[in-house]
């Protein structure tokens, strides 16, 4: 991440900074094409790398999520800030010419953090999901990073296949999806990572528990190592 970024990132951290007007200023200085979708009270970025409809419909569109919302009284740099950051370099770096990604979407989202009463029907995402089941767009994967700005061991959760296994839904369609997910997960883990992260059931991705269908997600995060990462293939 390049200094200017790192800068805007202290000043996305500041008690007042109005996190929304931000991100769609630190997006239209770097030329960087979006748009901002509503649904009820919350807003998305959406960026999208297919200005010439070169995007193919065979495959799925991989949509990397990371929501720039904030507790209160917090500056919210590992929760979610340092995620938020990291996908708007990753945007840049892509804009910029670097690579053709016309399958991939990048979208930052809010109201995850809205939620005191943990109810996952108030959060931004699953209002997101609910909007996708009812328009059919189901050729969707979503990667949802969180409690990105700490150490350099990722952690690929585990949460939402171990409560369909709990619920012994191990059949159904959302937990074929899951799975499929998770070796496309970890063929990338193979590629960037030589095989070396974390996979465990998560206590931070409490929102991914009851998401639609169309919401096949994963929750890649962050840690310190305490000791050598587990080998998982």
């Amino acid at each position: 991440m390049d200094q200017e970024l790192l800068r805007q990132l202290h000043e996305f951290c500041a008690p007042r900074c109005n996190r929304f007007k931000y991100i769609e200023s630190s997006l239209l200085s770097r030329r960087i094409p979006f748009k901002v979708s509503s649904l009820a009270d919350s807003r998305f970025f959406i960026i999208n790398f297919d200005a010439n409809g070169s995007r193919n419909p065979e495959y799925f569109i991989k949509v990397l999520i990371a929501h720039y919302d904030r507790k209160k009284n917090t500056p919210g740099a590992n929760d979610n800030s340092a995620a938020v950051f990291q996908l708007l370099w990753l945007a840049g770096f892509l804009h910029s010419g670097n690579s053709m990604q016309s399958n991939l979407q990048i979208v930052l989202s809010d109201h995850e953090e809205a939620a005191e009463s943990r109810d996952v029907k108030a959060q931004g995402t699953y209002k997101l999901g609910m909007a996708l089941q009812q328009l059919k767009i189901n050729n969707c994967v979503f990667f949802n990073f969180d409690m990105c700005g700490v150490g350099d061991t990722l952690i690929l959760s585990e949460a939402s296949e171990k409560l369909l296994e709990s619920r012994k839904k191990t059949h159904t369609e959302v937990y074929a999806k899951l799975r499929l997910l998770r070796t496309y997960a970890v063929d990338l883990l193979e590629t960037i990572k030589n095989g070396k992260y974390f996979s465990f059931p998560t206590t931070w991705d409490w929102y991914c528990r009851d998401t639609p269908p169309c919401r096949s997600v994963f929750c890649l995060m962050r840690r310190r190592s305490v000791t050598e990462p587990v080998w998982k293939t």
